[in-house]
């Protein structure tokens, strides 16, 4: 199963404001993007609180027939008069932990099917089971516990994130991600302007390749590829330039005081009395400022300052800022982690 997270947020991390008034984060563009990747999957799900605050229809355009939808709650709490269970003529389904399952099922009636998961709720199992129910292209529109949820558990083959171009600043407010562990990082596929809305489409690298033909498409893989190829010319280029200007050989030893540059400019005598020009690695866009100039390089999960960076033990202070570099640049998180179902 192909699984894609979708939400808007601010450019902040929140997915609305604290007020009783939904905060709107789409325009009309990017509303018509997310119901062309709506045509294209065969359930959407949201968690039982994003039913309960934003009481979603979850159509595809204005048409009754559409996509299964799909919920999951611990506690049951979930209105039948929600345009989830009224509006469409769209298979319903809400999973729900045994203690819930049989009363909920008595309150929904023949509004939606409600299927006892066992004592917990647990995501792998349901994602079976809606396989087994001949899902094969599964949407998550949120919200931030369940997207939290996925993503810590590395259930997820691609996320589509649209950012807003305002904040909201009110720490009442539901976020796009609670606290956890997340694993590696991302591989950004795709970047698309919307008028002042930018969508940023990221691949999760090991689940993608696992799920085949549902996956990233050949040409994802293509444009990956020549991603990386750009970026670590970049690195290299960056490396030798670097050399030059501190006055160091490439291959990491220091060259004659009062030697001139790549410009024919007459260097400082004393290389460590030199200015040093810092750099900084790029997050996500992948680029390095050196010298005032942007050096293509690799994105944050990607890079290899032990190639990117020379040998500095000849200059004291700099290997321990090389140190904090690579541990910046390394990335990654421990795998996996529990966390309470929507309720």
């Amino acid at each position: 199963m192909h699984v894609i997270l979708s939400c808007a947020i601010s450019v902040d991390g929140y997915l609305d404001d604290a007020s009783d008034t939904r905060l709107v984060l789409s325009n009309k563009e990017d509303l018509a993007r997310v119901h062309d990747v709506r045509a294209g999957v065969d359930a959407i799900m949201v968690g039982a609180n994003t039913i309960r605050r934003d009481n979603p229809r979850l159509l595809v355009r204005d048409s009754m027939s559409g996509p299964t939808k799909v919920s999951v709650t611990a506690s049951g709490d979930v209105d039948p008069a929600s345009r989830f269970f009224t509006v469409g003529n769209a298979t319903k389904l809400v999973y729900a932990p045994t203690p819930t399952a049989g009363p909920l099922r008595d309150r929904l009636r023949d509004l939606a099917t409600v299927i006892d998961c066992g004592p917990i709720v647990e995501l792998p199992w349901i994602l079976d089971d809606l396989s087994a129910r001949g899902v094969n292209r599964l949407m998550v529109e949120g919200g931030g516990t369940l997207l939290t949820q996925f993503l810590t558990a590395g259930l997820a083959d691609e996320l589509q994130l649209a950012i807003a171009p305002l904040f909201v600043g009110d720490p009442r407010a539901p976020r796009f991600v609670h606290d956890g562990h997340f694993g590696q990082p991302m591989v950004l596929a795709e970047v698309r302007q919307l008028d002042e809305i930018v969508v940023l489409r990221y691949l999760f690298g090991q689940r993608s390749v696992q799920s085949g033909s549902a996956g990233p498409t050949p040409e994802d893989r293509h444009r990956l590829q020549l991603d990386r190829a750009v970026r670590q010319a970049g690195i290299e280029a960056a490396h030798l330039l670097a050399a030059h200007r501190r006055g160091r050989d490439p291959t990491g030893g220091v060259r004659a005081a009062g030697a001139t540059d790549i410009r024919g400019r007459r260097r400082c005598r004393d290389p460590g009395r030199g200015r040093r020009r810092g750099r900084r690695v790029g997050h996500g866009a992948g680029l390095i400022p050196l010298g005032g100039r942007l050096v293509a390089g690799r994105s944050h999960d990607q890079c290899d300052l032990s190639r990117a960076l020379p040998t500095t033990s000849a200059q004291p202070g700099h290997g321990s800022r090389r140190s904090s570099l690579q541990r910046d640049c390394n990335g990654g998180g421990k795998a996996g982690a529990s966390f309470p179902v929507c309720r």
